[in-house]
């Protein structure tokens, strides 16, 4: 039930528990002019908290079953688990986690010898998280993997329980369980604290400022801030709470006060201090007025309702919290990112990413931009080109003057200001500097100013982060980690606006399974449109993505391979695609032959078009559409043989055979297939002076089930290469590393030179080898 408003005059003069003079006449005047317009918006965000509170049941409920879930397990290991924050404190909101604080023992001198051997030993702090990880593991709590924070300043075990719900774990900490209880009396004193909790935490998370992982505001400080000026303001709402509340003297076990956090009733306190009848809508505005007036750089606050000086004059909050041993601090300016109330966002909602930031200025004389551009190195502080349509060096109302705008990151605090102000003299005088002045410029920034890694940042849990996507022309395609599937749509979204020439965005629906190596692809955003054309390497290459492979990834490597051959050379592309090395080769070198294969008969049909569109002639490139295996003992041997029958005397030791196979899945079951295909083609009538060099270039996967060391992979692509030959003598000649696929995955090309004692020797049981399998599991 809202009150009537009463109208009073407040001084300094009524009570209050500040020692400094605060001047209310502003928030009496407020309320005074709009006392209905408060008392309806305070009647319109109760019942907002009224429904919202029907919705929360069952958040409660998944909450309580997790923590039971959690007390059963570690109970059997005699582990306590005490419930704090907001699901101990009476603060349970939409987006609220299940936080605990594991406790070895009811004995405090246990606990305080645990805590000490936990922070300072690192290895038993190791040992004992992951005690804690396997206990999990063992009792199936967990939907997710568990993750683990182990030299932070507050170790944490997290993970997601199955219903959902985000767990963190601390370890052997006090301190959170007392304060969680002074919340939550706080909260059980006065029904007007809550809905006041609420409306705060919902501010900062508008403006963004409510991120404590970046340093920012966490709900403590939000809950701290409210109970401090609850208690200090005329007639306080709250009385010295830890006065009235024995269970909150920090002389008491705090066995006891882990028993009160476990009651699910109300604390009763007694209390004899003047009643305040304000709703909370107009505490609301007397705590604005009250907070307007505090300068956070020189002031710290306390949760007992006192200001005090501070000696270290920084731009962060400081807050005293009697329980901790040393005051808690954050930043006070949510700079340069999108709010925080995008975070978890699985729909894209454009108008959630405003926010409005202040950008420290100083104004220039038009005149003096050019010298200070030239002379003065202030990159490192300015705003950069980052985002859209901010720019270091803004226009003015008056033309004779510019802003030159900095980050505010970067420029927060009197000691930088002082620096650039120096940097500045030295060029434009002293006369000149000692008449600029520091302002600020707030700019609305939007959805279009934010770069798309700010937007994808944003909306992602804290722990997770996306940038697996390649572009083929008008194309993105992504590729998802179980854990980032859940916002794969969003992301789509947000590629389809950011990227440049994007229209359309899908991922793969299953890996690449078909002997053509053609996606099945699924389409998450834009148009279903998979024509496509791109340029690489001076280069236009048209294709139908859906039915072609192309790895956008792999443009170093078309160039490099490519740059090897030269105006002798005989090129023998076995799987060619759509001709990313072909046609690299004959634009740079102009090789005296080549001849291109590929088993998809649409990889084929896209070749010749990129002949054609590249104003190649025709008959450059001999194109072929059969088996790999096929080609490597038909064609490719007859031609050779000819070539070398016809070939000057001059010219054959520049000529050299070069055989690309970049079927990285399968390439190296191509290599046996190699053996005696000059066995029958009286190659004695060619002197060995007329014979090429035959050097193959097998692209492949070394994988690893296992962490190993780095130098690991390239033995085991020189081992798989040597293992499918089977010959006395290895034929690898060198292993380039091309890229890395996953952290025990590496892609490399493997240079191998073919001896004509293998090209002519007896063929084994030609049952070992058997041609491409019709459905055979490709990946890349």
């Amino acid at each position: 039930m809202i009150s009537t408003i009463i109208l009073r005059r407040f001084s300094h003069a009524v009570p209050s528990t500040s020692k400094m003079y605060i001047d209310y006449s502003f928030s009496d005047e407020i309320l005074r002019k709009n006392n209905n317009e408060i008392v309806n918006k305070s009647m319109k965000f109760m019942s907002t908290i009224f429904e919202d509170g029907k919705l929360l049941s069952e958040k409660k409920q998944m909450i309580y079953s997790t923590r039971r879930m959690l007390e059963r397990s570690f109970q059997n290991n005699g582990m306590i688990l005490v419930p704090i924050g907001s699901a101990s404190n009476q603060l349970l909101s939409s987006n609220s986690d299940l936080d605990v604080v594991l406790l070895p023992s009811k004995d405090t001198e246990k606990c305080k010898k645990f805590l000490e051997r936990f922070n300072k030993n690192e290895f038993f702090r190791t040992s004992y998280m992951n005690d804690v990880r396997d206990i999990i593991k063992r009792n199936k709590i967990s939907k997710s993997a568990i993750s683990s924070i182990r030299n932070a300043k507050v170790p944490l075990v997290m993970f997601q329980a199955k219903n959902g719900i985000h767990v963190d774990i601390q370890f052997g900490n006090i301190e959170p369980i007392r304060s969680s209880l002074f919340v939550r009396t706080c909260v059980e004193f006065d029904e007007r604290v809550r809905p006041i909790i609420l409306w705060m935490t919902q501010k900062f998370l508008d403006v963004g400022i409510l991120d404590s992982k970046n340093g920012f505001f966490s709900k403590y400080h939000v809950n701290s801030l409210v109970l401090h000026f609850l208690q200090t303001m005329p007639y306080p709402i709250l009385p010295d709470i830890i006065k009235l509340s024995p269970w909150l003297d920090k002389s008491c076990k705090y066995w006891n006060a882990v028993q009160v956090l476990g009651k699910q009733g109300s604390l009763y306190i007694p209390s004899n201090e003047i009643p305040n009848e304000l709703n909370f809508g107009e505490v609301i505005v007397q705590m604005i007025d009250y907070f307007s007036q505090i300068d956070f750089n020189k002031c710290a606050i306390d949760t007992r309702g006192n200001l005090l000086e501070r000696s270290d004059l920084t731009s962060s909050f400081q807050l005293i919290d009697s329980y901790f041993s040393i005051p808690t601090t954050c930043r006070m300016k949510r700079v340069l990112r999108p709010p925080e109330c995008v975070r978890g966002m699985m729909k894209l909602e454009k108008s959630k990413f405003e926010t409005s930031i202040d950008f420290p200025t100083l104004r220039i004389a038009t005149e003096d931009i050019s010298l200070i551009t030239r002379r003065v190195r202030l990159e490192k502080y300015l705003i950069g080109h980052k985002f859209k349509e901010l720019k270091n060096i803004m226009n003015s109302s008056i033309e004779s003057e510019k802003f030159l705008v900095f980050h505010p990151e970067k420029v927060e605090n009197q000691e930088t200001k002082s620096e650039i102000l120096a940097l500045l003299q030295n060029e434009l005088g002293e006369e000149k500097v000692n008449n600029l002045e520091w302002s600020e410029m707030r700019k609305v920034l939007t959805f279009d100013n934010w770069d798309q890694k700010s937007l994808i940042k944003s909306i992602l849990p804290e722990n997770l982060d996306y940038s697996s996507y390649t572009q083929t022309g008008h194309i993105v395609h992504c590729n998802f980690a179980d854990n980032i599937l859940p916002y794969r749509f969003i992301l789509a979204d947000i590629l389809l606006n950011k990227v440049k020439q994007c229209r359309t965005v899908v991922q793969k629906g299953s890996s690449i399974t078909n002997i053509y190596r053609n996606l099945d692809l699924v389409l998450l955003a834009g148009e279903e449109d998979y024509i496509t054309e791109l340029k690489e390497d001076g280069l236009r290459f048209k294709l139908d993505f859906s039915k072609v492979y192309w790895n956008s990834r792999l443009s170093q490597e078309h160039s490099r391979l490519s740059s090897k051959f030269d105006q002798f050379s005989i090129v023998y592309d076995i799987c060619c695609g759509i001709g990313p090395f072909v046609l690299p080769a004959w634009r740079k070198k102009k090789p005296r032959r080549i001849l291109a294969n590929d088993l998809n008969p649409d990889s084929v049909k896209w070749l010749r078009k990129n002949i054609e569109i590249n104003k190649i002639k025709s008959d450059a490139i001999e194109v072929y559409n059969i088996d790999g295996h096929e080609m490597i003992k038909t064609i490719i041997p007859d031609d050779a043989i000819r070539l070398m029958k016809q070939e000057d005397f001059e010219n054959s030791e520049k000529s050299e055979i070069h055989i690309v196979m970049n079927l990285p899945a399968y390439a190296t079951n191509f290599l046996p297939s190699f053996r005696g295909i000059l066995r029958n083609k009286n190659i004695e009538e060619i002197s060995e002076q007329r014979r090429y060099k035959w050097n193959v270039y097998c692209y492949l996967f070394a994988k690893s089930s296992i962490d190993v060391p780095d130098d690991w992979f390239e033995k085991e692509a020189r081992r798989m290469c040597d293992d499918i030959i089977d010959w006395e003598e290895s034929m690898v000649k060198s292993c380039h590393n091309i890229r890395t696929v996953s952290s025990r995955k590496e892609m490399f090309c493997v240079h191998l030179e073919i001896p004509y004692s293998y090209l002519t020797a007896e063929l084994k049981n030609e049952n070992e080898q058997e041609p491409i399998p019709k459905k055979s599991k490709i990946e890349e």
